[in-house]
């Protein structure tokens, strides 16, 4: 998608990295299907092992590099050596180039009660049981869920700044 987007705004030639082989040839479809394969050259390699044609430099780097909690299950680390490997110096720009995390406490009671009441009846076996290692387990993920703002506890608190361009 991103690359899409970009051969959209108008980038001459984008290479799109991925990783996944099966991933790999769904962006190729994609991109034919967006009549875009003259701009967009999908790469099937991980950013460690990719090459670019000739001396080629980025005057733009796209990514999608965040993941839970920022950091976590993050690609951080190939951004930065795309970055180093290809982004034009002192002109060359990444995107995002900035990142911030805030934290707040905030209180899941309900949703744990929703939770433990849905274990009472899976197909009419009472797995309640279970409630109180699956919330440990829980506990020690992070878990997506939406909250509002009536469930926090304190204000949000801005505990890490990134700053990638450099």
């Amino acid at each position: 998608l991103l690359s899409c987007l970009c051969a959209r705004a108008g980038a001459r030639k984008v290479f799109a990295i991925e990783a996944s082989a099966q991933c790999a040839a769904l962006c190729r479809d994609v991109v034919r299907a967006n009549g875009l394969a003259d701009v967009v050259e999908v790469i099937n390699a991980r950013v460690e092992d990719a090459e670019l044609p000739g001396d080629v430099l980025a005057d733009v780097i796209v990514s999608e590099w965040m993941g839970f909690c920022l950091l976590y299950e993050s690609m951080l680390d190939s951004v930065l050596i795309a970055r180093d490997r290809w982004l034009r110096p002192g002109t060359g720009i990444l995107l995002p180039s900035h990142a911030r995390l805030h934290m707040a406490p905030f209180c899941d009671a309900h949703w744990r009660e929703l939770r433990a009441e849905a274990l009472r009846d899976i197909c009419g076996v009472d797995l309640s049981a279970l409630a109180g290692r699956l919330c440990a387990e829980e506990a020690t993920e992070p878990v997506i869920q939406g909250i509002v703002p009536e469930q926090l506890l304190a204000d949000p608190q801005c505990i890490m700044e990134c700053d990638l361009a450099c």
